[in-house]
């Protein structure tokens, strides 16, 4: 069973189901996604419990790809018919159809 609540922020005001942000361990509304003020810990231990969690957005970007050295996630760099990490600067190691559906993907964008 959901735990529900009033929102308390002057916008909002409606009845709502909220979650717990546990990055900042603030409880915020289901609706507005504003933070309620005045939340007892009690309130948080049993939206924990009845696993009302916040999730987190993953921005997911066209082409991205993680890196074997150094694991960031971003669209990396062509060079040279290569495509190295925009991070770290190192070889990506891709296959050769990848990076030319790059090289392609880049060529429309200008």
């Amino acid at each position: 069973m959901t735990f529900s609540m009033q929102c308390l922020n002057k916008d909002c005001r409606k009845f709502t189901t909220p979650l717990l942000d546990e990055e900042t361990d603030q409880v915020v509304c289901g609706d507005c996604f504003k933070e309620i003020p005045n939340i007892t810990i009690h309130v948080k231990n049993q939206l924990r419990g009845s696993r009302q969690i916040k999730k987190k957005t993953k921005a997911a970007k066209a082409f991205a790809i993680q890196c074997k050295w150094c694991q960031s996630n971003d669209v990396p760099e062509a060079k040279n018919n290569k495509l190295y990490c925009t991070n770290c600067q190192k070889d990506m190691e891709c296959p050769q159809a990848f990076v030319n559906l790059f090289n392609m993907k880049k060529a429309k964008a200008l």
